[in-house]
């Protein structure tokens, strides 16, 4: 009973988000444009909102790996964390197609607005693995680490990561 539920419920969201798209496609033919031209758009808006989010959440992972570099007391994990960061910005390349002649731009720039997000979803992750192993990090208190994301889109992925360190305070 508890999975046939489940089910129908999955289908009404499915069938609820179709029908906010077909709405916002009316509004769009009503300010002229034809319906499969709008709905084509929507279905595209959606799609790219789609690929931007893995790249947000490995963008997420490069900061909250960033602070693990500059804030943990275990020399042994840097080359890992150092490797990972590298991984990440592969991924985020391969999703955007940033590194090639012909990029994604519509996602590269939903990415590229999303920073502030990723740094304060990062930001939050870290309070809790510092509350988790407060010992594993030098962290007295994270008030004084920036509110903002210190670095740009392209910081982030193309800096050194020791000049990435360089824009967060010691604490």
């Amino acid at each position: 009973m508890d999975q046939e539920l489940t089910m129908m419920m999955e289908r009404v969201n499915r069938h609820t988000e179709e029908l906010a798209r077909i709405k916002r496609a009316l509004i769009a033919m009503s300010q002229g444009k034809t319906f499969t031209e709008a709905f084509d758009e929507e279905l595209y808006l959606e799609g790219t909102k789609r690929d931007a989010k893995p790249a947000n959440k490995f963008m997420k992972q490069i900061i909250i790996h960033i602070f693990k570099l500059k804030y943990g007391n275990d020399t042994l994990t840097r080359r890992k964390l150092s490797e990972e960061i590298k991984l990440f910005r592969e991924e985020i390349d391969n999703i955007t197609d940033r590194d090639t002649e012909d990029p994604d731009v519509n996602v590269l720039c939903l990415v590229e607005k999303n920073i502030s997000l990723a740094y304060r979803r990062a930001f939050n992750e870290f309070e809790r693995i510092l509350d988790a192993d407060p010992k594993s990090y030098h962290v007295s208190s994270m008030n004084s680490m920036p509110k903002e994301c210190p670095w740009t889109f392209d910081e982030i992925m193309d800096m050194e990561i020791d000049v990435l360190l360089r824009h967060l305070p010691y604490l």
